[in-house]
């Protein structure tokens, strides 16, 4: 065991690290008094943290620890043991399944259709057991879905749970912010909504059924507010539309009509209930094809067919009783309208600075081979090859950039500036990312080295936001927070991708060459500096 993990917590005894985030680590731990094994999820001290954002993660986890243990038990929900304080440290004591995440699980091999959809059916099962006991997860994704040996899913990490009809103050964010994960987010809760209620984790269950169909998320984009953004305003791309799976074409379209229905942006055209969603699941698998109907569409047509009966038996009044003779005044009533889906938020990028068309070649390029492919401008080598970009930026901004490394690419670095000063974050071929020089260590030894959940594939288009504030600097990859620094005096700029212009930021690979499809920035603090042609 590392020196710096606890072997004693109270009286638990650490066995192994079983898992690690960025809010907490996960200890396999044993219980000698009940001599069993438990889960212990401990806080990570952060002694950086704002007083109010340390007490919003302690009442996270005192949630999940008392919404858990009220929770009945259930073979598909990992129980919680004991919530408390040990050795200065906040702590949840919870049930130990040996497994891996439902993510990480499903590229382990050859895996069928059949197989993770039996899975999502008895999560969905699960859930609808702790809806049916008054609490709503609000964060189910892969990730906190645990597959055990034998194949069975043990929903867990209920700390943005809530009790049905409860108005919480959210450990993320407050008043009529989202929280949640972005990419699993219904479009209500993206929107904030206080009225969100169990159908919010049918629509998350429908994204896992989505990523089973496609191996993709329906919603991607370099920021959370980005992929908040198309939930609640762009239509979903039918599964058929991408996928390469074969199977019986009519057999994968009910699935696909169930996937469809969960993710409807409307809650009431979902499922009413996890466990009619579970149950469409089930009939699926037992072979069973059918038209999925959206709840309120089943509605409209009973509704049409009582009014059809009524129309009739009113026919048979009217015949005989023939009521026009009296001059009688008739007035029709009108059925409410359906509720609007939330109001989509604003698109932040809307009035954007596209940087690649500011971009003269070879005026603007400092070192390296550089051309143009349409939109698209290519390096093809230099060691390195460097992009100036004839624009001052304000003090605070965010930049997007899409970029895909060609054969042989070592990294391809972000040159940023702020009040003058220059620095750079480098992507590696790797996956890490890190800015350098960091109290002069390099990008990937020093604390702001962060890594991506994979390498940077050769021809694959990548997107990645960076947000620039006078606090510091956050970096995000299709929507994955990486790297982070809150101080810029710690930074050096390593002279390999110095700029002639300190003010301006840029943009440069390592060997190999890339593509960059797509560089805007946002101002945020007001507007920048367009340099006028030289």
């Amino acid at each position: 065991m590392p020196p710096e993990e606890p072997q004693q917590l109270g009286r638990y005894t650490i066995v192994r690290v079983a898992g690690r985030g960025a809010m907490a680590v996960v200890y396999e731990a044993l219980d000698p008094g009940l001599q069993r094994k438990v889960a212990l999820k401990v806080l990570n001290p952060n002694p950086n943290a704002h007083p109010e954002e340390a007490r919003l993660e302690e009442e996270r986890y005192l949630r999940e620890g008392r919404l858990l243990a009220g929770l009945p038990k259930h073979p598909n929900i990992i129980g919680v043991y004991e919530a408390g304080v040990a050795d200065g440290r906040r702590f949840l004591a919870m049930e130990f399944v040996e497994g891996v995440p439902m993510d990480q699980w499903s590229k382990k091999g050859s895996v069928t259709l059949g197989r993770p959809t039996t899975i999502l059916r008895d999560v969905a099962l699960a859930v609808h057991h702790a809806h049916r006991h008054g609490v709503i997860h609000r964060d189910l994704k892969p990730a906190n879905i645990l597959v055990d040996p034998e194949g069975k899913p043990h929903v867990m990490d209920f700390g943005l749970a809530k009790l049905a009809g409860q108005n919480i103050h959210a450990s993320y964010t407050e008043g009529s912010l989202a929280v949640g994960t972005p990419a699993y987010m219904s479009p209500e809760q993206a929107a904030g909504s206080k009225a969100v209620d169990a159908r919010t984790d049918v629509y998350a269950m429908g994204v896992m059924l989505y990523e089973i169909l496609t191996g993709r998320l329906p919603f991607v984009g370099a920021s959370p507010m980005e992929v908040m953004i198309k939930t609640s305003k762009d239509p979903v791309v039918p599964p058929s539309k991408i996928t390469g799976i074969q199977i019986n074409p009519e057999h994968f379209k009910t699935l696909e009509g169930i996937c469809l229905k969960a993710l409807a942006k409307n809650p009431a055209d979902r499922h009413r209930t996890a466990e009619e969603f579970a149950a469409d699941l089930t009939l699926w698998l037992r072979g069973r094809d059918f038209r999925v109907r959206s709840a309120r569409l089943k509605k409209r047509l009973i509704a049409g067919a009582a009014a059809a009966l009524v129309l009739i038996a009113a026919g048979a009044i009217l015949a005989k009783t023939r009521p026009w003779r009296n001059s009688v005044a008739v007035e029709t009533a009108h059925a409410a309208a359906p509720p609007a889906p939330p109001a989509p938020p604003p698109d932040p990028w809307a009035n954007a600075v596209n940087l690649l068309a500011a971009v003269e070649l070879p005026r603007d390029s400092i070192s390296g081979a550089w051309m143009r492919d349409g939109a698209v401008i290519l390096s093809r080598d230099g060691k390195p090859a460097r992009l100036q970009i004839p624009y001052h930026p304000p003090e605070e901004y965010d930049v997007r950039a899409t970029v895909s490394r060609r054969p042989a690419n070592f990294c391809i670095n972000f040159i940023l500036s702020r009040a003058g000063s220059a620095f750079t974050l480098v992507a590696h071929q790797g996956g890490t990312f890190g800015f350098e020089k960091v109290n002069g260590k390099d990008f990937n030894r020093n604390p702001t080295a962060a890594r991506f959940d994979g390498p940077l594939q050769v021809g694959k288009s990548y997107t990645v936001l960076i947000e620039v504030r006078a606090g510091g600097v956050k970096v995000f990859c299709d929507g994955q927070p990486l790297s982070t620094i809150d101080r810029y005096d710690t930074m050096t700029m390593n002279p390999d991708w110095r700029l002639p212009d300190p003010k301006a930021i840029g943009i440069g690979t390592w060997d190999g060459g890339a593509a960059i499809e797509l560089l805007e920035l946002r101002e945020v603090s007001g507007p920048g500096e367009r340099l006028p042609p030289k």
